[in-house]
């Protein structure tokens, strides 16, 4: 039996009442789990099965199935917000890739996925929120550089300009920039990642809300 934290990251109905989860976790990174009779009214574990719950899952093992959950959070804010819904969107597909989940870096991308959520819930910008989130996924990845060591100041266009912009700032930091100036650093960033990662999934969609 496996028990720990994690967050739903990807949803698929399977069969007339089963639901196939990813489920991220800081111990064991990505998870696929079934939750077996989550899609009928009366089921127990039908929040369990719902994206972006957080919660302390108990499940049979890593490709079994799901037998408990204590739920610490559904962010139910995040979902009902359009920004906000595609934001957590790109954030979950980006921690569902095999090259973002590096073994011994579960606990940071948990850690960050975690704050990231928590920003948009009181209602931070998603457009800014997401550039950070997306940042730090490349520095616990060793992929981009510290932001710290960059300093913040400089121009340019490139990930260098983004990470400087970011220098020094936390998820409580979102009135710095405008939404648009966000935008600016999402189209930088996917620009970087898009030739390892591919397009980031549901982010064209948010930089036209």
């Amino acid at each position: 039996m496996i028990i720990t934290d994690a967050i739903v990251i990807r949803t698929v109905d399977y069969k007339e009442s089963d639901r196939i989860l990813t489920l991220f976790s800081p111990d064991e990174g990505k998870i696929t789990a079934s939750a077996r009779g989550v899609r009928n009214k009366t089921s127990k574990l039908k929040y369990a099965a719902q994206m972006f719950n957080y919660g302390l899952y108990e499940l049979t093992s890593a490709g079994g199935s799901v037998t408990g959950c204590t739920q610490k959070d559904g962010f139910f804010s995040v979902t009902e917000d359009v920004a906000s819904f595609y934001a957590a969107g790109a954030g979950a597909w980006f921690l569902s890739r095999d090259e973002t989940s590096l073994g011994g870096s579960y606990g940071e991308l948990f850690g960050s996925f975690l704050k990231f959520m928590t920003a948009m819930k009181y209602k931070s910008s998603p457009y800014y929120a997401l550039s950070l989130f997306l940042y730090e996924v490349g520095e616990i990845n060793g992929v981009l550089p510290l932001r710290e060591s960059l300093g913040s100041v400089g121009s340019g266009e490139g990930i260098f300009y983004v990470g400087r912009r970011l220098a020094g700032l936390s998820y409580g930091d979102y009135g710095r920039f405008s939404d648009e100036e966000c935008k600016k650093l999402l189209r930088i960033l996917e620009g970087f990642y898009a030739k390892d990662y591919g397009r980031i999934s549901g982010l064209e969609i948010l930089l036209n809300v």
